[in-house]
């Protein structure tokens, strides 16, 4: 009777913790999707100028709801740093490429990160952000 309840117990506890990580999966996929949806639309934008905007800036409300949805993908920060650099508003774009380095230091996370402080006129902390993201990946230096 008891192993009996036990198993039963069991069962359960594994249904459930495999319905959670089916919720998780699609959460993920979600965020996956509108990342991809973001860049999208960036590439469309990145040619307007400043008439693009409105549209980087629907893009940041889909990263941030995507971001609570996968809170470890270093590639979500890492779009929305390049949202915030194509409003030439480095101080948030760097914020968030620090985000995205604390997740995964990644080349092209330093290598942005770069962009942003040396358009905010932080010359030597730039050159250090692009060493490193030629460090990673030497590529980057050519």
């Amino acid at each position: 009777m008891i192993n009996r309840l036990l198993l039963v117990l069991l069962a359960t506890l594994l249904a459930v913790a495999a319905i959670l990580q089916g919720a998780r999966g699609i959460r993920r996929l979600n965020a996956n999707q509108a990342l991809k949806t973001v860049e999208t639309v960036t590439a469309r934008v990145a040619t307007l100028g400043s008439a693009g905007h409105g549209a980087l800036a629907k893009n940041l409300l889909v990263l941030q709801r995507a971001q609570r949805d996968d809170p470890s993908n270093a590639a979500l920060p890492l779009a929305r740093g390049a949202q915030y650099l194509l409003l030439r508003r480095t101080a948030e774009a760097e914020a968030a490429y620090r985000e995205a380095l604390r997740l995964e230091p990644r080349a092209e996370v330093y290598l942005n990160m770069g962009r942003a402080l040396w358009l905010s006129g932080q010359r030597e902390p730039a050159r250090s952000m692009f060493r490193s993201a030629v460090a990673l990946y030497p590529r980057f230096e050519k």
